[in-house]
């Protein structure tokens, strides 16, 4: 082989090298294996894996929505709710009209206890959709709160004119109006629940909570009864 052509080898291979490398370094496709390789790991339930797969997505891009959100995701399955919520907060910065993650950073914000910014996002979320209901329970649970027990009772009033036959609504209302000692008013309000949806284990479970703490204990027991009955019996040994 001349040297000439040597060297045109070299410089063809030398191009091909370069040409593959530009390819495994372009942004696009590390931001999708990034991605994947994280949905890998969660839909495997192996958590701190994807999050540092989603991280390096939203390092790669960081304004990336799809990344912000699966990372939010990947946290809550971790219990790091503080690190979700900031992820959130990312997603509703980068897309305002994303209700349902409005309502859920307002969700996380008010269990940990900032019931103010709580509020603030139940009030976006309803500017962007008047009869979302969850929006309402979420601003209701967030006026409670905040100490403003009537406030609560006028918000979820609106939210059942907006679903009716909504069990988990009373149950949300009957809660607000115990701390409004509204006791009688709360009762109606878990039997309305428990007659739209009689196999509520949860909707039994805190009527029957509420008569215990009004020390009527028969009236409790009735209603612990049948979520009682519901708890699968232990399967005695076969013999072998």
């Amino acid at each position: 082989m001349t040297c000439n052509r040597f060297r045109r080898v070299c410089l063809f291979l030398a191009a091909g090298l370069i040409s593959v490398a530009g390819c495994s370094q372009d942004p696009n496709e590390r931001k999708r294996n990034a991605l994947a390789s994280g949905d890998k790991y969660f839909d495997a339930g192996k958590f701190p894996e994807a999050c540092i797969e989603y991280q390096n997505a939203t390092r790669i891009e960081p304004n990336l929505i799809e990344a912000h959100e699966k990372l939010a995701d990947c946290f809550l399955r971790r219990g790091m709710r503080p690190a979700a919520s900031q992820e959130l907060l990312r997603v509703v910065e980068l897309e305002p009209q994303n209700v349902g993650r409005q309502i859920e950073l307002g969700n996380l914000l008010l269990a940990g206890g900032d019931a103010r910014q709580a509020r603030d996002r139940a009030r976006l979320a309803i500017a962007q959709d008047p009869k979302n209901l969850d929006a309402h329970i979420l601003l209701a649970n967030a006026d409670m709160g905040g100490g403003e027990t009537d406030e609560a009772l006028k918000e979820m009033q609106a939210a059942i004119q907006l679903a009716p036959d909504l069990s988990k609504s009373y149950l949300t209302l009957a809660q607000i109006q115990i701390v409004a000692k509204k006791f009688s008013d709360a009762e109606q309000s878990f039997r309305r629940a428990i007659q739209l949806d009689p196999k509520s284990t949860d909707a039994l479970m805190q009527f029957g909570n509420f008569y215990a703490q009004q020390h009527r204990y028969p009236e409790a027991e009735h209603q612990f009864k049948p979520p009682c009955s519901l708890t699968p019996k232990p399967r005695r040994p076969t013999a072998t």
